[in-house]
């Protein structure tokens, strides 16, 4: 169920996403493969995605202990997204 809450994460920014893939491909080192593949993901992360999975961890997440475990997943997840985006901030531009 956290695994499910913590994609929760890609329901608020779907847009933002793509802007900062597009951007990311002049800074971020590596392959391209590794740009393509993130820009699938946005792809195949639609909205409705994202509303069956609030819908599955309203229903399930009955009880208050599973509920501070979801959002304890959700808040970390954005922690580690944050962490990355830092990362890519400072990294030097690519060649």
């Amino acid at each position: 169920m956290e695994a499910v809450a913590s994609s929760l994460t890609e329901s608020f920014a779907p847009d933002l996403m793509s802007k900062r893939i597009a951007r990311g491909r002049s800074t971020i080192r590596g392959s391209a493969r590794t740009c393509w593949s993130t820009s699938a993901r946005v792809c195949r992360a639609p909205r409705h995605d994202a509303e069956q999975a609030i819908g599955f961890v309203c229903a399930n997440a009955t009880t208050y202990e599973l509920q501070e475990r979801c959002v304890a997943a959700l808040v970390r997840k954005t922690e580690i997204l944050w962490h990355i985006l830092d990362c890519l901030l400072l990294a030097p531009p690519a060649p």
